[in-house]
């Protein structure tokens, strides 16, 4: 029997930009964050660089596209302004 014990699981990966720590998460929370808003799954399991690149991609891309515009008129009732 061999006396050095190594773990099973190493504790956190390390990696040019980001330190990823490993703790159980319940996939189905981190999938529903991601699918809510895209990045925000990365940053729950700590992948920060991804998870702010996307973020802030999504909060540009949507300014851009002036969707929040129309959304807002959608919801007030204004569909033609909202086309």
């Amino acid at each position: 029997m061999p006396t050095h014990s190594t773990p099973r699981w190493t504790m956190a990966a390390v990696r040019r930009f980001d330190i990823i720590y490993a703790q159980r998460r319940t996939p189905f929370m981190v999938a529903w964050w991601s699918a809510s808003f895209p990045g925000f799954g990365h940053l729950l399991m700590y992948k920060n660089t991804t998870g702010v690149l996307l973020t802030l991609s999504e909060v540009i891309i949507n300014s851009l596209a002036k969707i929040n515009l129309a959304m807002v008129y959608s919801f007030s009732g204004n569909f033609a302004l909202a086309k």
